[in-house]
């Protein structure tokens, strides 16, 4: 061991003495570039925050109108809804909305008489019921 000493010591110590400091200089370095790279994110992050209360978009008006069928005729509902949120000015008016309502329920048609529809009007979370009369009336047939 002192024979390999005397012959390689110089060569051992100069070894690890560049070892050393090459691994200061790329320590250092990527200090330097990562607190740097820390540094822009941190000053360039933007804090998500939740909506306000009064940011929310909530339903404003829902209605619904009743509905004069014939015996076994399918209801066309779609077109007696008025349903918007408050989401802002669209053309003069709210946002319409009525393609979030759907009928709750199955309303019988196939005997004449007064009968009660019930819509829901599912929109951001909240949800709202309306009642319309569907009056079914006898076929021309058998009048």
């Amino acid at each position: 061991m002192k024979n390999l000493f005397e012959e390689y010591g110089e060569s051992i110590i100069s070894l690890i003495c560049s070892l050393v400091i090459v691994t200061m200089f790329i320590s250092v370095f990527l200090i330097e570039v990562l607190g740097t790279n820390a540094g822009m994110i941190g000053d360039n992050t933007v804090e998500a925050r939740p909506a306000a209360p009064e940011d929310e978009i909530r339903i404003r008006a829902f209605s619904v109108r009743d509905i004069l069928i014939t015996q076994g005729e399918e209801i066309n509902w779609n077109g007696r809804i008025e349903a918007t949120n408050n989401r802002g000015d669209y053309s003069g008016s709210d946002e319409d909305i009525s393609s979030y309502v759907s009928l709750y329920g199955d309303v019988d048609t196939s005997s004449p008489g007064v009968k009660e529809a019930t819509y829901v009007l599912r929109y951001n979370g909240e949800t709202r019921f309306a009642k319309a009369r569907v009056i079914v009336t006898p076929r021309e047939e058998e009048l």
